[in-house]
């Protein structure tokens, strides 16, 4: 029952990547940070290299999404990103990969005090728990990441996040979000629960 599960959930992916695919679109940036420092540290310089490449087909009464993001750095070398695949209407979708959920707290837009750090060994960065973050998403490579939006009231997007993993120090738990947007002034609430995962838990 497990392989078949397996297979079909592949097989289903293989189906909805080719229409998502067909008119896929590729960009690309170039971002450095050159420095210096005093205290005889001099001149140093940082950077990376995003290539994107996305697909969507389909209309509102139906579509398939998808978009991968590989980073090239100086210091950490090739990763990936954002992977993901998405499958819905206007109505309502559902995201499945690496990605990261609605922003409660985009930066630049809002004041909050940081309350020093995030989960520790989560390995999810320092988001904070005053941003709501800890379970926002990209995560490691093992971790199984959701996220089913719902439209279906003009202004009002309802999200819910779940994340799943049995990597060691792993966030996992379930992350509700709600976004009212009239004109100029947006609103966004939300909450977290979850824990870090312990090995075999």
């Amino acid at each position: 029952m497990t392989r078949t599960f397996k297979f079909g959930a592949i097989a289903a992916a293989a189906f909805i990547a080719a229409p998502a695919f067909a008119a896929a679109t590729m960009d690309a940036n170039l971002e450095l940070d050159t420095k210096y420092g005093n205290q005889s540290r001099g001149l140093s310089q940082s950077g990376r290299v995003e290539f994107n490449v996305a697909g969507k087909a389909g209309d509102a009464a139906g579509f398939v999404a998808g978009r991968a993001s590989f980073l090239a750095s100086k210091t950490d070398g090739a990763v990936i990103d954002d992977m993901w695949g998405q499958i819905g209407t206007a109505a309502a979708d559902v995201k499945f990969g690496k990605f990261e959920a609605m922003d409660l707290f985009p930066l630049g837009k809002d004041v909050y005090v940081e309350d020093g750090g995030s989960l520790a060994g989560s390995g999810v960065g320092n988001l904070g728990h005053a941003r709501t973050g800890e379970l926002r998403g990209r995560f490691g490579n093992s971790a199984a990441h959701l996220a089913f939006t719902v439209n279906a009231i003009p202004g009002v997007t309802l999200e819910v996040g779940v994340v799943e993993s049995k990597t060691v120090g792993t966030a996992k738990g379930i992350r509700p979000a709600v976004s009212f947007n009239a004109g100029p002034v947006a609103v966004k609430l939300g909450m977290e629960t979850g824990k870090i995962a312990a090995s075999g838990s």
